[in-house]
């Protein structure tokens, strides 16, 4: 016992006064998730992947304001900001303001609209949802601005988007012959024949839709005429 007692007192001996302090400590630990979650970091970790083209699916903008809770990390986004790139805390919210303690000024907060960051960890209610190659996944969080049929630029491996770039026209006007499931429809195509597309929205057989220009997606739909 006194030999272990030896070496937890060796310990807190080598500690300094900074990493004793508990608000040093927490300091410490903000500053080391600034490094792994800089945005630098993010788009240098993204651009490395494999870029591919998705098709936009469905888009959803609306920031739900309750999940945004203390304690949770934000990235800010704010362009206008001093802090744009940095990583905060929250410390407390205030309809659609939050307080926030700022990696690199520790000893004071800033205030920001829920707009201005981004949770790190958390869906804060904005995504958009992507298909590729039959595939249907969504990417939280998202800033930019898309509509349904729009071309995604994301990365391979982590599907997080890189560039929107808007559609510019739309495809092949079908009628759907079958419901397979949620998210997938048989269409009859004059050009194509019968094929499988994905569909965003709730269509009958019958009905009349509108595919993406890549002929993959539905991303109109037409009541049965």
């Amino acid at each position: 016992m006194r030999k272990r007692d030896k070496i937890r007192s060796g310990l807190t001996e080598q500690l300094s006064p900074e990493t004793q302090n508990v608000a040093k400590m927490k300091e410490a630990l903000m500053k080391a998730e600034q490094t792994l979650y800089t945005q630098e970091d993010i788009l240098t970790r993204m651009s490395s992947e494999p870029l591919v083209h998705a098709c936009v699916v469905s888009v959803e903008n609306q920031i739900i304001p309750e999940r945004f809770e203390p304690d949770d990390m934000v990235l800010i986004t704010d362009e206008e900001s001093s802090h744009c790139g940095n990583i905060g805390r929250i410390l407390e919210r205030k309809d659609l303001e939050i307080k926030v303690d700022i990696v690199k000024t520790a000893l004071s907060s800033t205030t920001f609209t829920l707009g201005q960051v981004k949770l790190l960890f958390k869906n804060d209610g904005r995504s958009i949802v992507l298909a590729f190659e039959n595939e249907i996944f969504e990417v939280w969080g998202s800033d930019f601005e898309a509509q349904p049929g729009d071309t995604a630029k994301i990365s391979i491996n982590g599907h997080q988007i890189v560039e929107i770039i808007p559609s510019v026209g739309i495809g092949e006007l079908c009628v759907v012959q079958k419901v397979v499931d949620n998210h997938h429809i048989k269409v009859k195509s004059s050009i194509q024949g019968t094929r499988l597309v994905i569909c965003r929205f709730e269509a009958k057989k019958g009905d009349e839709v509108v595919l993406d220009p890549s002929a993959l997606v539905a991303v109109r739909h037409l009541k049965k005429s």
